[in-house]
């Protein structure tokens, strides 16, 4: 593991420490009753729990690492590239096309840049779509964009 990662993940962790305590000052209350610190309990806690994640995975890779000829990463910018592109799309068209279509366009964008069958990602995108619609319009109530298709 590079020492920035391992500063990274030595700041992440004292970050998570300082809104753990900080959060119990503030009083988390109780699971049907929740304080102000009840969500940055919850948030430092996922910190923590990444950091520890990441430091963990980048230790398993460095011991990968020395097993190359070469040690050096490989860097690509195509794919933040893309990912950043569509969500600027669906940010725009999102309510024009509604959210069943463009949440259908983008997860077929997502699934696409990693190594799927092309049916895979139609009917994995179809599904992530048609639960993700599901959750919020009819399990928690929010209205979503209807644009062409109406719905």
């Amino acid at each position: 593991m590079d020492r920035r990662d391992l500063a990274g993940c030595a700041v992440w962790v004292i970050l998570s420490i300082t809104v753990f305590a900080a959060s119990l000052r503030l009083g988390i209350g109780a699971l049907r009753n929740p304080g102000p610190g009840f969500i940055p309990l919850l948030a430092s806690l996922g910190l923590a729990f990444c950091a520890c994640l990441l430091l963990a995975f980048g230790s398993a890779e460095k011991k990968q690492a020395g097993r190359r000829e070469n040690g050096a990463k490989d860097t690509a910018w195509g794919n933040p590239l893309i990912v950043i592109a569509a969500l600027a799309v669906y940010g725009l068209a999102l309510g024009k096309l509604g959210y069943l279509l463009t949440t259908f366009g983008l997860m077929i964008v997502l699934f696409s840049r990693g190594e799927m069958e092309a049916r895979m990602v139609i009917l994995g995108s179809l599904i992530a779509s048609l639960a993700s619609y599901g959750l919020f319009a009819y399990v928690l109530g929010i209205p979503l964009p209807r644009g062409i298709l109406g719905v």
